[in-house]
């Protein structure tokens, strides 16, 4: 019997099955405290090619990956949730269902004995997990997707890109297997013949809104546009803005309605009224989501956009242009067709009602203690220390200081 056998065989007479499953948490565990390292390489709890250290894996698919504020992650295995506040309970979570991470830098993290947690937001709320238990993205929204098209008689039509949802892979497949070996394809009667499948062309700071983008040789009259800059929504996705600096807040709100509502949850957060179980954090980040829960001003919480700010988030046209392919100009939500027809039937344009078939969407605030700058638009120096509202949001929403009984406020 060799090594591996021995191995083997003593992590099943310690097993509860009597045999390794490799699903279990039970098991995985076990065998990690038999034999000191970890079985399982796909999860986040290791190093990683020029990523050093036990939290090496997590640094390269969470930190420096570019969409992690929108990737959905998943679980690497059947696992456990913890708390974040005693009010709550643990719960289960299954192997491949999907959550976002909250966590962005190793600082963010929790160690608890040999393991190192993160904070993820599960079925809108948020937990503690294991980085042991959430699976590396490798292939679904790291790696390039390149299946070519050698089959076909026009070459360089498919782009070589990274998705950051398992759909735009899906949909760039669709239109690549379903038309013809001229990239070809009908729609209500009429021939097309598919000129680009890839991402938009054009540089931006973050991840730009059009998530495929689709040139046709002529017009769809649904779009009146050759061009498909399709947005695709995924069912479970929560952030629509991440990290908003003032000078995109300000292309989606208008000036004195957002000066207003920064300066009440300033007063808000000074007067404790603001967060019903308070914040440990050292900085409050402006955010857009989908989660109506995350601040109280009086009994309505936190602002809705109306539909011209919400058109704005969605689309961000003020932000690179009506024309730009970085732009959406319609959106899929839903399972993809294996017909290239109903799939494009299927498209909402921005311009038509869109609002109808997407959720409201609100301001949102979220704790971080991450150096980042102009998206952190109330902050203190310490736990103990007073809060002050981000001088590059005072200087772009004209704010003066004043002090009140010893209380800095603005106006």
């Amino acid at each position: 019997m060799n090594l591996i056998d021995k191995a083997i065989l003593e992590w099943s007479y310690k097993t509860t099955k009597g045999y390794p499953d490799i699903n279990s948490q039970e098991d995985i565990a076990l065998f990690e405290s038999m034999f000191g390292f970890n079985l399982n390489e796909s999860n986040l709890a290791s190093s990683s090619t020029g990523y050093p250290g036990s939290t090496g894996t997590f640094e390269k698919y969470v930190r420096d990956k570019e969409d992690s504020n929108n990737f959905m992650y998943s679980a690497d295995k059947d696992a456990k949730l913890f708390p974040i506040n005693s009010d709550d309970e643990q719960v289960s979570i299954n192997r491949r269902e999907e959550f976002n991470i909250v966590s962005k830098s190793e600082k963010d993290l929790i160690k608890k004995g040999n393991s190192y947690l993160a904070t993820v937001k599960y079925k809108g709320k948020e937990y503690l997990m294991r980085l042991s238990d959430i699976n590396k993205p490798t292939g679904k929204g790291v790696e390039k997707f390149e299946p070519g098209d050698s089959k076909k008689n026009k070459q360089g039509v498919l782009n070589p890109f990274v998705p950051g949802h398992p759909q735009e892979k899906d949909v760039a497949l669709l239109f690549q297997n379903a038309s013809d070996e001229n990239y070809e394809f009908e729609h209500k009667g009429a021939k097309f013949e598919i000129e680009y499948i890839g991402e938009p062309r054009g540089k931006t700071r973050g991840k730009p809104k059009t998530d495929l983008f689709v040139e046709l040789n002529k017009p769809i009259s649904q779009l009146s546009s050759k061009k498909l800059k399709i947005s695709l929504k995924a069912g479970n996705a929560t952030f629509v803005e991440n990290w908003t600096r003032p000078e995109r807040a300000l292309q989606i709100f208008e000036s004195s309605k957002l000066k207003s509502e920064v300066l009440d949850i300033y007063n808000g957060i000074v007067n404790n009224t603001l967060l019903k179980k308070g914040t440990a954090a050292l900085n409050l980040a402006f955010f857009i989501s989908t989660s109506s829960r995350t601040y109280n001003i009086g009994e309505r919480g936190p602002l809705m956009l109306n539909n011209e700010e919400a058109i704005e988030a969605y689309t961000a046209s003020k932000k690179f242009g009506a024309d730009s392919e970085l732009t959406p100009n319609c959106f899929f939500k839903g399972t993809v067709p294996d017909n290239i027809s109903d799939f494009i039937s299927n498209l909402i344009p921005f311009n038509t009602g869109a609002l109808e078939y997407l959720e409201d969407l609100y301001i949102h605030i979220r704790g971080s203690n991450e150096p980042r700058k102009g998206s952190l638009f109330i902050q203190r120096d310490s736990i103990d220390s007073p809060w002050f509202i981000n001088p590059k949001w005072v200087e772009a929403l004209g704010l003066k200081e004043v002090e009140v009984d010893g209380v800095r406020k603005y106006k």
